[in-house]
């Protein structure tokens, strides 16, 4: 008879032994062992649930953008990783102008973003072997796990309610500190 997971006894002991035996090795908690067989398991292949998620995540920052306006809030650079993953889990390839086209920037300012993420070691480009003119740009593999764990752990806090312990350990932003309304006295612009 199987558990109310759907899985038989013997093989949800069998997975509280490796997980407790992960955490012992490792010296972290159970809760730990897990978000880290989590993490070794979408560095796998991400999941539907997860692409469904990218997918999910880029109409909404889309969605975000036109109902706050773009000029706050575009972030290009992610827009491009996402589409960079959802293609390649989707057995497609992206053309820099594909990419370029999809980010929602200006054609000059997508190449920068391009060139940032190909010297940031997140892109690689590939040339077309029918068309010298075209070059095709996929995700480094380490860096698609990293994206991939992200997002999964993203979509695990979302699911579940609880926030993970490595977005815990993210350094707070500063506070905003307001600006006085008139400018320093002290400052040398404002003496005369």
């Amino acid at each position: 008879m199987g558990s109310n997971l759907g899985i038989e006894p013997s093989d949800l002991f069998r997975l509280v032994k490796i997980t407790c035996d992960i955490a012992t090795d490792r010296g972290c908690s159970v809760s730990d062992a897990i978000d880290q067989l989590d993490a070794a398991a979408s560095k796998i292949a991400p999941a539907p649930k997860l692409l469904n998620f990218a997918h999910t995540a880029k109409r909404y920052r889309l969605k975000r953008n036109e109902a706050f306006g773009t000029s706050l809030f575009r972030d290009p650079a992610w827009d491009m990783l996402l589409d960079l993953l959802i293609a390649d889990e989707e057995g497609k390839s992206l053309s820099v102008t594909a990419l370029c086209l999809g980010s929602g920037v200006a054609t000059t300012t997508a190449l920068r973003y391009v060139q940032h993420l190909v010297d940031g070691g997140f892109v690689i480009r590939t040339g077309d072997l029918r068309d010298q003119r075209r070059i095709f740009l996929t995700l480094d593999p380490a860096r698609k796990a990293e994206i991939a764990g992200f997002l999964g752990n993203w979509l695990k806090d979302c699911t579940s309610g609880r926030s993970s312990a490595k977005a815990d350990r993210v350094r707070p932003v500063p506070e905003h500190r307001e600006r006085p309304a008139t400018p320093s006295a002290r400052h040398p612009l404002f003496l005369s």
